[in-house]
């Protein structure tokens, strides 16, 4: 009795140590798997439903998002950057964005590409693409960014190692792009990592870990992959301090929370979507 006293005692020890260690990475909450569900406005200002939940990638093991073996790549920015895969035997691109495998596309001939959508929420952006007068590929409201069907006919053409111009959504601006081998990237944040994504829409998202020790929000999206894009912090009296890294978000600065609830900046011209502000919010809200 008195031997199997110390071995309890001693597993109890060990099982303290195990915790202490960092043998449970995070306290679980129950939301995480299935997510909060809250209203906001999206990119656009257009209301819409979000999720907050734990980012858990499928096939990342822990290592980083996954990513295809090619990458398109933005001589001036990162934001346009996509990856890829490509399979000889059924001729399918495979593309990639901020979460992991997002689309199949094929080329049919005569104008044409078939495309695949991963995720179900997405479903409604498959179909047969056809071109346009300006070379995009369009089925209904839906269109494949032009840099990105131009890389697919580079590769096969040439394969890895090619540069091009091409232009991007919104503003049709004229880019320099280069498709080689992908390096690929693996986070160094052992921190669990959580997500605030559109509903209706899995492109549209974003990204964050949170250190309770500081109350600082580390952020990422699509363009910043695994290198963060901001830090950002509540204070006390409700202000949102904001730390910019690569330039694609808010100026570094303080937001000040409006009547609409929306974060505007100390000179009233930016703000932070409001999406994002609302779902770090609704953490800070169901952690305690």
């Amino acid at each position: 009795m008195k031997a199997l006293r110390h071995t309890f005692l001693a597993a109890g020890f060990f099982l303290v140590l195990f915790l202490i260690q960092g043998g449970l990475a995070h306290a679980q909450y129950a939301w995480e798997q299935q997510g909060l569900r809250y209203n906001s406005l999206d990119a656009n200002d257009t209301p819409g439903t979000f999720i907050l939940k734990r980012d858990t990638p499928a096939g990342t093991a822990g290592s980083g998002i996954p990513q295809g073996d090619y990458l398109i790549e933005d001589y001036s920015q990162s934001c346009w950057d996509k990856t890829f895969d490509y399979n000889g035997q059924t001729k399918t691109f495979t593309i990639y964005d901020g979460r992991g495998p997002s689309e199949d596309l094929q080329f049919l001939g005569a104008g044409q590409i078939i495309v695949k959508e991963r995720l179900p929420e997405n479903s409604d952006a498959s179909g047969v693409y056809e071109v346009d007068g300006t070379g995009i590929y369009r089925y209904g409201s839906h269109a494949i960014p032009h840099y990105i069907t131009d890389a697919m006919e580079y590769f096969l053409e040439s394969g890895e190692g090619v540069t091009f111009s091409s232009t991007v959504p919104g503003d049709g601006s004229w880019r320099n792009f280069s498709v080689r081998r992908n390096i690929r990237q693996t986070s160094a944040s052992n921190e669990p990592r959580y997500i605030l994504i559109n509903a209706n829409n899995s492109h549209e998202w974003v990204a964050f870990t949170y250190d309770d020790s500081n109350g600082v929000f580390t952020m990422y999206n699509a363009c910043s992959g695994d290198e963060p894009y901001a830090y950002r912090r509540f204070r006390e009296d409700g202000a949102l301090e904001n730390r910019d890294l690569n330039g694609t978000g808010s100026p570094t600065g303080v937001s000040v929370r409006q009547a609409d609830g929306i974060y505007l900046d100390q000179y009233n011209r930016n703000y932070i979507q409001k999406y994002i502000t609302d779902g770090m919010l609704l953490f800070l809200d169901n952690i305690d």
